[in-house]
C-alpha cells in the first residue's frame, strides 16, 4: 500500500513537470506572437506617418498600428500561470 502511495506521488511529479514544459513552451510562443504584434504595430505607425494619405485614412490606420502595438505589449508583459 505504501508502495502504491509512493508510485502515485511520483507520476503527479512526472505530471507537473510535463505541465511546466508545456506552459514554458506556451509562455515562448506567446512573447513570439507578442513581438510580431508590437513590430507590426510600430511599422504601421511608421509606413503611415511617412506615407501622403488623406486624413481620416491615416487615422484609422494610426488605431490599426495603436491597437497591434498596445496587444503586442500586454503580450510580452503576460504570463500563463
Amino acid at each position: 500500500m505504501i508502495e502504491r502511495d509512493k508510485n502515485v506521488a511520483y507520476v503527479s511529479v512526472a505530471d507537473m513537470r510535463k505541465r511546466e514544459i508545456y506552459r514554458s513552451r506556451v509562455n515562448v510562443l506567446l512573447k513570439t506572437l507578442g513581438l510580431v504584434f508590437l513590430i507590426l504595430g510600430l511599422l504601421t505607425a511608421y509606413f503611415t506617418a511617412t506615407t501622403p494619405l488623406y486624413p481620416p485614412v491615416a487615422v484609422t490606420f494610426y488605431l490599426i498600428s495603436a491597437l497591434l502595438a498596445a496587444s503586442g505589449l500586454v503580450t510580452l508583459i503576460a504570463r500563463i500561470e
